[in-house]
């Protein structure tokens, strides 16, 4: 829990970049990623940091439409499909949507491991790869799992695909998801799919845009905003979506609650 002055400073840094960047628009989980940044560098650096994390690497998810970050979830069900077919298999006979990564992705699981250094890692990361990296991270997740997945009853799937082990091993997750990088890249993915992202997705323009700067180039943010001018239309069911999500994670934390008291 942050103290009374951070949570002032953590507001006061949303509401800059959000007044600076007005075609961004907020989500549940963007303040997980924000007090990252703010306990680690401070307000004053901690501002740039996330500004340019939220143009340049989780753009998809500050839109009116959900849709590419439901692309981008999709993804992470045919990266599973290709490498663990019987997985797969098994998720969908359960159910399973892909939706249970949605915080995870949405918060650079910052709010599903507790381990602070844990997340410190996970971001250094994040910041340091390619934007789809936390698709990768949740697949790897998945996949390092599949013995404990496949032994649950069907109708616990969920629950327990949804929580993180605490004790899993940071380091052999970022290892699964740097070679499920390796063999499958971006643009393989999406072909081999069929789940093309559209052209202005933070996932399609990040090497432009990003991932070619040399040190002490300043990225393009007028770029990302154009790109943010081109937003995708949101769907009708979108918001039914979301409240059934957002219904589920409720479900797990009040089960949590009652396993405590």
């Amino acid at each position: 829990m942050l103290k009374a002055h951070k949570q002032q400073e953590l507001h006061c840094m949303i509401v800059e970049i959000l007044w600076r960047n007005p075609a961004l628009k907020y989500y549940q989980g963007f303040h997980d990623i924000c007090t990252c940044f703010l306990l680690v560098l401070g307000k004053k650096a901690a501002i740039p940091a996330a500004e340019n994390v939220a143009l340049f690497f989780i753009r998809d998810a500050m839109l009116d439409s959900f849709d590419p970050v439901s692309k981008q979830l999709r993804l992470m069900s045919s990266l599973i499909e290709y490498e663990d077919a019987e997985l797969s298999l098994f998720l969908e006979k359960a159910n399973i949507m892909p939706y249970y990564a949605l915080s995870w992705i949405l918060t650079w699981f910052s709010h599903d491991f507790e381990a602070y250094e844990k997340v410190v890692r996970l971001f250094d990361l994040f910041i340091s790869s390619q934007a789809i990296m936390p698709v990768y991270i949740a697949s790897a997740i998945t996949l390092l799992r599949r013995n404990e997945i496949l032994k649950a009853e069907k109708d616990l799937v969920h629950s327990l695909i949804t929580r993180i082990p605490q004790d899993m091993d940071i380091e052999l997750i970022i290892q699964k998801a740097a070679l499920l990088e390796e063999k499958y890249s971006v643009l393989q993915l999406q072909k081999q799919s069929g789940l093309w992202l559209h052209d202005e997705s933070v996932i399609n323009t990040w090497e432009r845009d990003w991932g070619r700067l040399k040190w002490g180039q300043v990225p393009d943010q007028l770029q990302a905003n154009r790109y943010l001018s081109h937003q995708v239309e949101k769907e009708e069911w979108e918001d039914e979506m979301l409240m059934e999500w957002t219904r589920r994670k409720r479900e797990l934390i009040e089960d949590d609650d009652d396993v405590m008291f």
